[in-house]
C-alpha cells in the first residue's frame, strides 16, 4: 500500500509538531517549580509518546541539545522501548563549537543563544 499525498503531509505535520514538542519540554522544564519537572511536562511527555509511535522518533540533531545533554531524549524513548541512537562525539563537538561561538560573543558584547541546530 503507498501513501497518499494527504497522508505524507499528515505524517510531516506530526514530524514537524514533535520537534517542536521537545522544545517545548525543555521550556517547561525550566519553568518547573523544583527546577527540572511538573505535571506539564509529563503531558508533554504524553504527547511526545503518542507522536513518536504513529511517526518514529525524531534525528537527535532535530531536538534541543540540552535535551540530549541531560539525557532526557534517551530515557523518554526507552520507556517507549524505542531504540534511538544520539552521536555523542559529535553532540560534544557541537556543544564545544556553541561554546566557543558564545565566548566569542561575549567578548564581543553580542550575546548568542546555544541554538538546538548548530551542525558540526
Amino acid at each position: 500500500m503507498t501513501d497518499t499525498p494527504e497522508l505524507e503531509h499528515l505524517r510531516a505535520a506530526l514530524r514537524e509538531e514533535l520537534q517542536l514538542l521537545w522544545g517545548d519540554l525543555l521550556n517547561a522544564t525550566g519553568r518547573a517549580i523544583n527546577g527540572t519537572w511538573s505535571m506539564e511536562c509529563d503531558a508533554l511527555v504524553t504527547r511526545i509518546t503518542k507522536i513518536t509511535l504513529l511517526v518514529g522518533p525524531p534525528d537527535w540533531k532535530e531536538v534541543p541539545t540540552t535535551v540530549l545533554e541531560n539525557g532526557l531524549y534517551e530515557q523518554i524513548h526507552a520507556a517507549m522501548d524505542v531504540r534511538v541512537a544520539v552521536d555523542h562525539k559529535a553532540l560534544a563537538q557541537i556543544m564545544a563549537r556553541t561554546d566557543e561561538l558564545n565566548r566569542s560573543a561575549e567578548r564581543s558584547g553580542r550575546q548568542h543563544l546555544r541554538s538546538p541546530h548548530t551542525q558540526p
